[in-house]
């Protein structure tokens, strides 16, 4: 049963229970949980661009999302990669392009900004952090893929784990960890679900989780539970089940959205997010947040649209040199927001406010002003929540900021 469908439309805004308990340690996804009730990051598209990838934070479980970062084509790579969460507050890794990564980043700061932390010739996939900051698991790409390395902080490096009880000739399909010290998963290609929980040296066999008619082997995703002996696991994508009494029991969560879905496990048992993104690069992406707290039996949808293509008038450069600087704040706005210009010789000046159509909504001229810094405030009630392009003109030249209110 949905419960609520909230419908946003965000757009291209660089913005400088669970209480901390809600750690984010976790298997690779495209979708993480935060360290608050409500709080999430993902990846997903870039309003008006073709290519980057951005990385988006939600503080209202989806409801409203803000971009924060974006990975422009050519300087790393174009596909963001999917994202590890580390039980360090504010502390978030990505890996270079997807799951097979010879290179992997690390955010700080909560994702505005991102830097290199492993850089060699070598390919991983398989990856999940613990819950020590800095923890990660990696499995070695084929044919080494049935041997997994471990850093058991930021201080460490990567070293090989025993995997002592493990077969060497099945190889490791995928690996998530438990929610307690030293606790990890691993299923071969056969469906054969191994378990440690002396941080992958000794391995024990638990089950064949194919006899229970899921094969996570095929393009299967693995994450983390709230429980020992607990965690979740998608059949190629499609449907996610919930594992527990180590493998000895599944759930199938029948009811949770399908479509290429990733998911999102909160500390909070039955809390579960998934994302879904329709790509269309032509007219307008469309992501589909769904949230629930029991396991899918009811959740909340709530989308957001991303246009690709402009409409109505062309945004320039919000800086021109050696004439106009503009800055539009707060962004977003509930509705009322401020607009700062400078100018550097005397001249009249012309603000305007156009909607996505390039219909102008709000209007502010002056006579000549000397040069210098103004502040105007724009307290229009009428406007509604959507995309905004706020234009400032001169007798010489103009610029223009994107914005969004969000009522």
């Amino acid at each position: 049963m949905i419960r609520d469908n909230v419908v946003k439309t965000i757009t291209l805004s660089f913005i400088a229970v669970i209480i901390v308990s809600s750690v984010l340690f976790g298997s690779a996804s495209k979708i993480i949980c935060g360290w608050q009730s409500g709080e999430i990051y993902f990846v997903g598209p870039v309003p008006y661009r073709q290519n980057p990838r951005g990385f988006y934070r939600s503080l209202d479980y989806g409801e409203n999302i803000e971009l924060l970062s974006v990975v422009e084509p050519g300087v790393t790579h174009y596909e963001f990669g999917l994202l590890l969460a580390d039980a360090q507050e504010n502390t978030i890794h990505r890996l270079w392009g997807t799951t097979y990564a010879g290179i992997f980043y690390t955010s700080f700061d909560g994702g505005y900004s991102w830097v290199a932390q492993d850089n060699h010739s070598a390919w991983y996939r398989g990856w999940a952090s613990g819950i020590v900051a800095g923890e990660i698991y990696r499995q070695k790409f084929p044919p080494n893929d049935d041997y997994l390395e471990r850093r058991a902080s930021f201080d460490s490096a990567f070293v090989d784990c025993s995997m002592d009880g493990y077969p060497n000739d099945e190889g490791i399909s995928i690996i998530c960890l438990g929610n307690s010290p030293g606790e990890v998963y691993a299923i071969t290609f056969q469906g054969n679900l191994y378990y440690s929980d002396n941080y992958a040296e000794n391995f024990t066999f638990k089950t064949n989780v194919i006899s229970y008619g899921i094969n996570f082997t095929s393009v299967g995703c693995m994450y983390n539970g709230n429980y020992p002996g607990e965690f979740f696991g998608t059949n190629g994508y499609y449907f996610i089940c919930r594992v527990y009494d180590y493998g000895f029991s599944v759930d199938s969560l029948s009811s949770a959205p399908s479509l290429s879905a990733w998911y999102a496990i909160s500390s909070q048992p039955g809390e579960l997010y998934s994302l879904i993104i329709d790509y269309d690069y032509s007219d307008t992406s469309t992501i589909y947040i769904y949230h629930t707290m029991d396991y899918f039996q009811t959740y909340d949808l709530y989308t957001h649209y991303i246009p690709h293509i402009q409409s109505g008038i062309e945004e320039q450069d919000s800086v021109i040199p050696g004439n106009i600087s503009l800055s539009v704040y707060p962004n977003p706005a509930n509705p009322d927001f401020n607009i700062r210009y400078t100018l550097d010789r005397p001249e009249p000046v012309e603000i305007f406010v156009h909607n996505i159509l390039g219909k102008i909504v709000w209007n502010y001229k002056t006579e000549i002003q000397v040069p210098g810094e103004y502040k105007v405030k724009c307290e229009d009630k009428n406007l509604n929540s959507g995309i905004y392009l706020v234009k400032i003109q001169t007798t010489r030249k103009e610029a223009v900021q994107k914005m969004i209110i969000l009522k």
